[in-house]
């Protein structure tokens, strides 16, 4: 168990000691980010009696796919039968 404990466990806190504190800190920048954007209302100025809102678009590098083929499903149309169709497919028996 001390040797597993060494060359094991100690080793691997040693590794992804420093990592986990940079995740840590990337995610308060995140939320910290959130914050101040959901405070942030317009660019160029608003009224006192005007609700304003901001969105960002931002433009990244395309995405590519792992080269499956997607397939999109047709939902089938709701078929209109009242009264007059029920009575017309009587006949087309």
């Amino acid at each position: 168990m001390h040797k597993f404990n060494e060359e094991g466990i100690e080793r691997i806190d040693d590794e992804l000691s420093d990592k986990t504190d940079d995740i840590e800190t990337i995610l308060d920048v995140k939320d910290e980010l959130v914050e101040l954007s959901k405070d942030y209302k317009t660019f160029a100025g608003a009224g006192e009696d005007m609700d304003c809102s901001m969105k960002f678009i931002m433009k990244t590098e395309e995405i590519e796919g792992n080269g499956e083929e997607v397939i999109e499903l047709e939902e089938p149309e709701e078929e209109k039968k009242g009264f007059i169709e029920w009575l017309k497919s009587w006949f087309k028996k």
